[in-house]
C-alpha cells in the first residue's frame, strides 16, 4: 500500500501461533506454540497474506480419503496454495529474499505463517 508516496511494509509479526481447541463452542483449551524456526537450509518462511481452497480440501473435510493414506490427522492445517511475503530464507536459498512477495503451491497453507521449500 502507498500512502503519501511512499510504500509501507507490514509489521513483522511474532513467529508463534495461538491454537483455540473448541468443543460444542465452548473454549477447552488454549496453548501457544514456540517459535516456528525453518526446516531446512532451502526453505523460505512466508508470511501468508491469501490462501485459495481447493476441492481436495473441502473434500478431505468432508471425510474423503477415510481408511486411506489422505485420510486427514487431527490436528490438521490444510491449504495447497499461497500469496504472501518472504519474512526468512535458509542459508542456501539463492533466488528469494526477504520482503519478496511470492506465490506458489505448498502445503499447509491456511496459516499466518508457512515455511516451504524455495522451489515451490
Amino acid at each position: 500500500m502507498a500512502v503519501d508516496g511512499q510504500a509501507r511494509r507490514p509489521s513483522p509479526r511474532p513467529r508463534s501461533s495461538t491454537h483455540f481447541h473448541v468443543d460444542c463452542g465452548r473454549a477447552l483449551s488454549i496453548e501457544t506454540d514456540p517459535k516456528i524456526d525453518l526446516v531446512g537450509p532451502t526453505d523460505v518462511m512466508v508470511q501468508v497474506h491469501a490462501a485459495s481452497i481447493n476441492p481436495l480440501d473441502w473434500k478431505l473435510l468432508s471425510g474423503y480419503g477415510r481408511g486411506t493414506p489422505l485420510e486427514l490427522q487431527f490436528p490438521a492445517i490444510l491449504g495447497r496454495d499461497a500469496l504472501g511475503e518472504v519474512v526468512e530464507v535458509g542459508n542456501e536459498v539463492t533466488t528469494l529474499r526477504p520482503g519478496d512477495r511470492v506465490l506458489g503451491f505448498a502445503a499447509k497453507t491456511f496459516a499466518e505463517r508457512m515455511v516451504a521449500p524455495e522451489t515451490a
